[in-house]
């Protein structure tokens, strides 16, 4: 192999330079000579001395020299390295098959290569010097201007997305990556890399258009399986009237298929809160699940209860993960906590059941299974379930009120035959009495005595078609009403005058109490009199003998509140729910009537703006309370 031509060339200067180091030595080499013949000892001394202190310096000079010749030829190589690596950056920028730019700090071109013109469909000669800014969308021109300021704060900017508008083609959405080229705190140059981004982006929306269709096929699904366990629901509710039956085949249709445990709540009569149904998809678990349906449910005002919560906010509940903290609560029964740690649930949902603006139930559904979790669209099915099982109730309760109410019509055609019948009989009886072959001077002394019986039968009957015609105004909603102002004194004081004769008849104590100065009410005389009359006369026909029947009135805010009490023997709490219901009789036993005079009393005070119930304990009374407004109070 050859020598490194580099160490084999020297420059004209290093060869003078070597020569004169010859020369010198030769001549000092004489100089010694000559001077030990013609010198001192202690000068030869000197003499040479001095001369090794030269042949030091020369050698030493020559080292240098040498060191400077190996420093040349590093340069000499470093520069020959470089020029190389310039050449191979040149083709690598130029032939790269990604498009590169180099920019001034204000995005003017200065360089691009052969891809980049190619992707912006002009040659290079005239990209250089033009504004890369001129080949952006208009709309992307404020994003390019806030990517050089990115860069120039931040050094480097990766994927910055773009569109970059090529010569005659349309727009092409472009990836920008940019890092600065720094002289001291100054940048000088921003190279730039440009990608293509059309083919991945058509790949993104193809996954995109997947993840759609994806999304739609189980939307259909879901909606399938929705609508499919709605109808089936559906189909269940609609079996039978008898809504207790139909809900308890509901829930054993939706565990497993909605949830691992399903539990009915409604409010009973007293406003408790109880199971009606529950199912549970582990045997085991669902045979104790039907051993605690008679159990307390809790308080429908605790705050802590999910379902309680529901029934007093008429709001559905949506619990994604159960902590562990709703097992453990305080204020819960513990017959109702092992009803929730029978179910275990993970994820819960609580949905009410309200019908005419008010909750009288709710539907409690969890899953157990690891991983499964109830969303917003779950919950919605239920909110949907629920309404199947509102209207469900709604029909079934309905039906009943209707059954009740076609028996209580039938029963009072037969009271009303039954008293119509007594009342001509008495009638007819008399007019036979009066027509027969008695002598006329005793005609002439019973016919007065005949005539009244004739009379108080035909005014019995006149009261029953009274009654009968007041009702069906109600049912229609023509109650007509002459509202005046009336002072309650004398308004109580007329109704003491004319019905103490009836109490005083069936041996009872008829009273009143009430503040002189009450304010007037606006009412109809005649109507407000004859809600009176038939509370009173409904507490002369249950109050026994020896009773106290108290009327009382006072001020009640912008009203004024009437009270009639008895001392009868009070209504079952079932019963207090019906009591205003037309042809409503309930137990009535030997006190039966026609079920239309408490009935009617309400359609009344409801014409009044007013408001009317009962309060009422077994084998204390009742106290039948009613208020009618003010007349400085109505507008």
């Amino acid at each position: 192999m050859s020598a490194d031509p580099l160490r084999e060339r020297a420059t004209p200067a290093e060869d003078r330079l070597q020569q004169y180091v010859r020369d010198t030595q030769k001549r000092l080499a004489k100089f010694h000579l000559d001077a030990k013949s013609g010198i001192s000892a202690e000068v030869s001394g000197l003499v040479e001395e001095l001369i090794e202190e030269l042949h030091t310096s020369v050698e030493e000079l020559r080292v240098s020299q040498e060191e400077l010749r190996e420093q040349n030829h590093a340069l000499a190589e470093s520069q020959l390295a470089l020029a190389a690596e310039r050449q191979r950056y040149h083709e690598l920028f130029e032939f790269a098959p990604d498009p590169y730019l180099v920019t001034d700090q204000h995005g003017v071109i200065r360089d691009a290569n052969r891809a980049a013109a190619r992707l912006m469909g002009i040659e290079q000669r005239y990209l250089t010097g033009k504004p890369l800014l001129l080949y952006l969308e208009q709309e992307d021109r404020r994003d390019f201007a806030s990517l050089l300021t990115a860069v120039s704060e931040w050094v480097r900017v990766e994927e910055w997305q773009l569109r970059l508008r090529p010569r005659g083609a349309p727009p092409i959405p472009v990836a920008l990556s940019a890092v600065s080229g720094e002289h001291g705190e100054r940048v000088e140059e921003i190279r730039w890399l440009i990608r293509d981004t059309t083919e991945r982006t058509r790949a993104e929306e193809r996954v995109q258009q997947l993840i759609r269709e994806q999304a739609a096929r189980e939307q259909a699904e879901a909606a399938a399986r929705r609508s499919r366990v709605l109808a089936e629901a559906s189909r269940i509710l609609s079996s039978s009237v008898d809504y207790r039956h139909t809900l308890r085949a509901m829930v054993r249709f939706l565990v497993p298929e909605l949830a691992d445990a399903v539990i009915v709540y409604m409010l009973d009569g007293e406003g408790q809160l109880e199971r009606l149904a529950a199912a549970h998809s582990g045997p085991r678990e669902n045979a104790s699940l039907q051993q605690l349906l008679a159990v307390r449910t809790p308080d429908r005002d605790s705050t802590i209860s999910p379902v309680a919560r529901v029934i007093r906010t008429g709001k559905a509940e949506l619990i994604p993960e159960v902590g562990p903290e709703l097992l453990g609560v305080r204020g819960e029964s513990p017959e109702s906590l092992d009803v929730l740690r029978l179910i275990d649930p993970r994820s819960l949902m609580v949905v009410p059941l309200v019908s005419g603006g008010a909750a009288f139930g709710a539907i409690s559904l969890s899953c157990s299974t690891p991983g499964r979790r109830y969303t917003s669209d779950d919950l919605g099915m239920a909110e949907d379930l629920a309404s199947r099982v509102t209207l469900a109730v709604d029909n079934a309760r309905l039906y009943a009120e209707a059954e009740r109410a076609a028996r209580a019509r039938q029963e009072l055609l037969h009271v009303v035959s039954h008293d119509m019948r007594n009342s001509l009989n008495a009638a007819l009886l008399h007019v036979e009495l009066l027509l027969s072959s008695t002598p006329a001077e005793e005609r002439r002394v019973r016919g007065r005595s005949q005539i009244e019986t004739i009379q108080r039968s035909l005014n019995q009957m006149h009261r029953l078609v009274q009654d009968l015609l007041e009702t069906e105004k109600l049912e229609e909603g023509q109650l007509v009403l002459q509202r005046e102002r009336q002072e309650i004194p004398p308004l109580l004081e007329e109704v003491l005058e004319m019905l103490q004769p009836v109490a005083e008849e069936e041996h009872l104590h008829l009273e009143s109490h009430f503040p002189e100065q009450l304010p007037a009410v606006l009412a109809d005389r005649g109507r407000l009199l004859q809600v009176f009359f038939n509370l009173v006369g409904n507490a002369v026909k249950f109050t026994p003998p020896g009773g106290r029947i108290m009327l009382r009135a006072e001020l009640l805010g912008s009203e004024v509140c009437f009270s009639v009490t008895d001392t009868g023997p009070g209504i079952a709490a079932a019963d207090l729910p019906h009591v205003f219901d037309p042809y409503w009789q309930g137990d009535q036993g030997a006190y039966g009537g026609r079920g239309l005079g408490l009935a009617i009393a309400r359609g009344i005070v409801e014409g009044h703006e007013g408001r009317i119930w009962v309060e009422s304990r077994q084998g204390v009374g009742s106290t039948f309370c009613f208020t009618i407004p003010l007349a400085d109070a109505v507008q």
